[in-house]
């Protein structure tokens, strides 16, 4: 009998090593023909955090590339890999949403321990309830995708950068 909480115990993970999570990497992008100057829509950009929390963005400017670098805290990097494993973004199909004519390409790549995957989101609805061009299944992997897409793109806190 006294084995048995030494089981659950086991089971759980509890009383034992904390085990390290996995290492997530992440690469990110926004591109699209009408991100390019002379527009007014900007700015293409491309995002990359490291295992070690090192977050780079790169703005690309009329003037040239705007790089900026910080560190992520373990709450953010937590924050992220809630967000991953709320959309089941290593089950989602590798293109989602409807692809409009010189629409914005929204391209995130994740790394988490030995499993990585490529999505690239096209476009979302304006309005989630009225978007009767995307199935019910298309409309459920646009949604978890544009989640993931809306935690990345909040870590690009520069103010030019004015596209979704």
């Amino acid at each position: 009998m006294l084995m048995m909480p030494t089981i659950i115990a086991a089971v759980l993970g509890v009383g034992g090593p904390a085990v390290a999570p996995a290492a997530l990497e992440i690469h990110a992008s926004l591109s699209g023909y009408n991100l390019l100057w002379p527009t007014p829509r900007c700015c293409a950009f491309a995002l990359r955090l490291n295992a070690g929390g090192e977050l780079t963005i790169t703005l690309e400017r009329e003037e040239g590339p705007s790089i900026s670098s910080s560190r992520l805290s373990a709450d953010d990097v937590a924050s992220l890999r809630r967000v991953l494993e709320q959309a089941r973004f290593f089950r989602l199909p590798s293109a989602v949403g409807s692809m409009p004519i010189d629409g914005d390409e929204h391209r995130m790549q994740v790394r988490l321990g030995n499993k990585s995957h490529a999505v690239t989101l096209y476009d979302w609805p304006d309005n989630w309830n009225d978007a009767p061009y995307l199935s019910k299944q298309e409309l459920e992997c646009t949604r978890r995708a544009h989640a993931v897409w809306s935690a990345l793109r909040a870590l690009v806190k520069d103010p030019r950068a004015t596209v979704p």
